[in-house]
């Protein structure tokens, strides 16, 4: 779903660069047509696939009918980006700025027109978890027993409403709000700079654009803390024994938050790049039904995100791979004869003496519904240089994950005073992981991008048995990659540097 929510707010970052493609002359009820048509026939079919599944819940095969819905639920988030793209090429954001400048004059709202673009296909995912809630409610009561059995506490089951609405809460708002300030913020300074609001320039813009947008995602943890339902843990032997945990790894963090799902989930997070806006979730399900080796081990994998510094490094990280696949496609570019001039308000491609130009962001051009050959290879290079950026960002996510779950079984056999790891470390880690997919009702083998899949991670833990905790093989594979992106971010920046 992050990847999902990234490639849509990059879609609507495409859409001022690409006016060729837009048609702007269509009537507005031939707009709404092509907008909702599309998307209740999606709907309909992925209610019907629900419907289907939810009747054959009770049949002896009902773990492969719930692993065919599981990937038809994935081709229908798919196909909700698929149905933005069409949105934007039939002209809604132009139609939505062009009815805003109507009624109130203004003729770039902030952040407005792009809000009311992606409502449909925000509506549209949320029709889908309405649909899907049979299944998870069905699921739920399939556990309850078990709860009973355990003497767990048991909740009352979350109304549909209420499981739609947690779905954009803990899957879509996590990125999407954050997007949206930087978004914003990015827009604010064009429009400022664009009036000389405060003495900015041109010149300064960048420096404005890169401080505001590193604000935004400081204080982000904050934003989630208020988002979600958070509580401080309460005191107790937990509570104790975590920030024990704290201490004996020097992470220092602002607060231990329980974070109050009411049963409905099994998680934990780390959030926040410095300790005072640090803070550390774990839901109240994971507490509950989960035994305390299990929360220890959990513990110890969150906190090795801090400890790795795995957000810096994943930061370096995306800006290195973007540097690179950036670079690259330049080059490719220019090999083609093709290279990118920028004006004030516009980006031009020169192809052998061939211009077109590219209306500036938030500028309404004349739009020609077409595309040529230069425009063309320009985005099928874009789009490949994207395509490398998600495998080479997933791949180093997933071997950041790989060294977070070492952690925790280095943890686990430091706790026991050895200094390599035996069977019964790797097995509470690898527990710890099977616990976590039974109560999601996730399979084991279902990949994930930034995570993989817990099979995968449990099967390398089984691999690190009697390797030294101190000198654990994935720790030294990503000592070479941050060095490598580091190395990477500074040659690249150096020679843009002195070619400029």
């Amino acid at each position: 779903m992050q990847l999902l929510i990234i490639a849509m707010m990059l879609c609507l970052f495409a859409h001022d660069q690409a006016p060729s493609l837009i048609w702007t002359d269509l009537p507005w009820p031939i707009v709404l047509l092509g907008v909702l048509v599309p998307k209740l026939l999606a709907i309909f079919a992925y209610a019907l696939a629900c419907r289907s599944t939810h009747r054959q819940l009770m049949s002896g095969d009902a773990a492969k009918r719930l692993r065919r819905l599981e990937r038809i639920s994935g081709i229908f988030r798919m196909t909700g980006l698929v149905l933005l793209v069409l949105d934007l090429h039939l002209g809604l954001l132009v139609l939505i700025r062009n009815q805003i400048t109507n009624l109130s004059g203004i003729l770039n709202p902030i952040l407005i027109d792009e809000a009311l673009a992606l409502f449909p296909t925000l509506m549209f995912l949320g029709l889908g978890w309405w649909a899907y809630y049979p299944i998870d409610r069905r699921l739920r009561e399939a556990s309850m027993m078990k709860r009973f059995d355990q003497g767990l506490p048991v909740y009352p089951m979350w109304t549909r409403w209420q499981y739609v609405v947690s779905q954009f809460r803990y899957q879509v708002a996590l990125i999407l709000i954050p997007l949206l300030c930087i978004f914003t913020w990015s827009e604010t300074v064009h429009l400022a700079v664009t009036h000389s609001w405060l003495g900015m320039t041109t010149q300064s813009e960048s420096w404005w654009l890169l401080s505001g947008s590193l604000t935004i995602f400081l204080l982000t943890p904050l934003m989630i803390r208020l988002i979600w339902d958070t509580v401080p843990l309460p005191d107790g032997e937990i509570r104790q024994h975590l920030l024990a945990m704290c201490k004996t790894h020097r992470v220092r963090v602002q607060e231990l938050l329980l974070w109050r799902t009411y049963g409905g989930m099994i998680n934990a997070a780390v959030m926040g790049l410095i300790a005072p806006l640090r803070f550390i979730l774990i839901t109240d399900a994971l507490l509950q039904q989960m035994p305390k080796p299990h929360v220890e081990a959990v513990m110890a994998h969150e906190l090795a995100h801090v400890k790795k510094r795995h957000m810096i490094s994943l930061v370096i990280t995306a800006i290195a791979l973007m540097v690179i696949v950036e670079t690259g496609a330049v080059l490719v570019l220019a090999s083609h004869g093709i290279r990118f001039e920028e004006s004030e308000q516009s980006l031009v491609i020169t192809m052998d003496n061939v211009h077109t130009t590219s209306a500036g962001v938030g500028i309404p051009g004349v739009y020609s519904g077409g595309i040529d050959s230069s425009q063309a290879l320009v985005f099928a290079t874009m789009a490949m240089s994207a395509a490398v950026w998600v495998v080479g960002f997933g791949w180093v996510s997933r071997r950041a994950e790989r060294q977070a779950d070492s952690f925790a079984v280095a943890h686990i056999a430091r706790e026991r005073g050895a200094d390599t790891v035996e069977p019964q470390d790797a097995n509470t880690m690898i527990g710890a992981l099977q616990h976590i997919a039974e109560l999601n009702h996730l399979r084991v083998e279902k990949h994930s991008w930034r995570h993989g899949s817990i099979q995968w991670r449990q099967d390398y833990l089984k691999s690190l048995t009697g390797s030294p905790i101190n000198r654990l093989p994935i720790d030294s594979l990503m000592r070479w990659v941050n060095a490598l992106s580091v190395t990477a971010v500074v040659v690249i920046g150096l020679v843009q540097w002195w070619v400029s």
